[in-house]
């Protein structure tokens, strides 16, 4: 999965604050990231449930 972001970090819809986030097909888990097109960069923020509230990771 993490994989898929690394290839085609673009291929996710830009949210707010900058954060894409890529739901797992297999697992109840969202990976959270942040692409920086300058750098070339991924720096995944969080791997969220999607059970729990939405966006309970951003305070964290």
């Amino acid at each position: 999965m993490l994989d898929a972001i690394v290839e085609a970090p673009g291929r996710w819809p830009a949210g707010r604050r900058g954060f894409r986030k890529m739901v797992c097909t297999r697992f109840p888990y969202s990976i959270v990231y942040r692409w920086d097109v300058a750098a070339g960069t991924v720096v995944v923020v969080a791997i969220a449930h999607q059970h729990r509230r939405a966006n309970y990771w951003s305070k964290r």
